[in-house]
């Protein structure tokens, strides 16, 4: 049997095994709220995701150069319900952490970060020549700046994004590797 092209759970895990090292109450509450966000992303939830945001938080999503992120929480609500859940259906994720580093005001996280999606996600938005019920494994390497406030909360997300377009960024996923968090996600987009 084929396993699923992504482990949904892997960034969690990852999060559990540093915050049980963790010695430093501080650095232990700002990874517990970082492990609580990616715990709620993998369950399709933007209402617990919302709520490890502090009320100013704001997103940078550096590509190339360009920051595309959303601004402010309305924004920030509108760009996971919007456009990763209901428009590109790009919330299936492996973010297979090689590196996280704590401090009192900032999570840094570090790896792989790997997304199934649609071909009408890999049409749209990378031009790929494909069919619209095609699914793809997409890889990239992200860097996450998670800065904290005071209570511990996620004053947003600076994304570094590397690689998304390049040759080998994309495989087409069988059938049986297509996880079943893919047909929960379009469930819920369309429930949404």
């Amino acid at each position: 049997m084929t396993a699923p092209a992504v482990d949904v759970d892997k960034m969690v895990s990852f999060m559990d095994a540093k915050i049980a090292a963790e010695t430093n109450s501080r650095y232990r509450a700002n990874l517990q709220t970082v492990r609580a966000h990616m715990y709620h992303e993998t369950m399709l939830d933007p209402d617990g995701v919302l709520a490890t945001l502090s009320p100013d938080a704001s997103y940078k999503m550096w590509v190339d150069g360009v920051d595309s992120g959303p601004k402010d929480i309305d924004a920030i609500r509108r760009w996971y319900v919007d456009e990763n859940i209901r428009k590109q259906k790009s919330f299936v994720i492996e973010y297979d952490l090689e590196r996280v580093v704590v401090a009192d005001d900032m999570v840094v996280t570090e790896g792989e970060m790997k997304v199934v999606v649609d071909g009408v996600y890999a049409r749209d938005y990378f031009g790929r020549e494909c069919l619209p019920d095609d699914m793809f494994l997409q890889s990239f390497r992200q860097v996450v700046f998670w800065p904290m406030d005071e209570n511990a909360n996620i004053l947003g997300e600076d994304f570094y994004i590397s690689g998304s377009a390049r040759d080998g960024a994309w495989r087409k996923l069988a059938p049986e590797e297509v996880p079943e968090q893919w047909h929960t996600l379009v469930a819920v987009a369309q429930a949404l």
